[in-house]
């Protein structure tokens, strides 16, 4: 058996984890907590975040990495040629 608790970024998130312990002692459990994340259909920017890969994902990110790969060597260059 576990105490199951939801908790978010409000100022109640303390209050229900103490809650959710006193509980668990109680019932001789454990506490697993869950963090809620909130969602506000006004504030979101319609952005496919599911983690799925498209037809030409792969060439994307590849070339995603090349050019974060030539910043970084950019930058590592100009240290070294400024010295720090």
């Amino acid at each position: 058996m576990n105490v199951l608790a939801f908790v978010d970024r409000s100022h109640y998130a303390q209050s229900v984890c103490d809650h959710a312990a006193w509980a668990a002692t109680q019932l001789r459990a454990a506490v697993e907590l869950v963090h809620v994340i909130e969602r506000h259909p006004d504030r979101l920017d319609h952005a496919d975040r599911s983690g799925r890969l498209g037809v030409d994902t792969g060439e994307h990110l590849l070339r995603e990495l090349v050019t974060l790969d030539e910043q970084r060597n950019r930058l590592a260059r100009e240290r070294g040629r400024v010295g720090t």
